[in-house]
C-alpha cells in the first residue's frame, strides 16, 4: 500500500507518523510525572541528591 503513494504522500506519511510518535512519548512523560508527584504527595517517595543515596545504600 505504502509503495503505491506518490513521494510527497510518502513523506506526509512520515511527518504524520513522526509527530504522532512525539504526541505519544508526551503523554507518557506527562502520565510519569503525574504519578511521581502523587506519590510523592503521599510520602512514598523522596526528593535527594546522589550523594543522599549513595549513604543510604552503603547502609544496607
Amino acid at each position: 500500500m505504502v509503495e503505491s503513494l506518490t513521494t510527497p504522500h510518502r513523506k506526509n506519511l512520515i511527518e504524520i507518523i513522526r509527530r504522532r510518535l512525539i504526541e505519544s512519548r508526551r503523554d507518557a512523560i506527562s502520565h510519569n510525572i503525574r504519578i511521581a508527584r502523587e506519590e510523592h504527595t503521599r510520602g512514598e517517595i523522596t526528593i535527594s541528591t546522589v550523594d543522599d543515596l549513595m549513604a543510604e545504600i552503603k547502609t544496607f
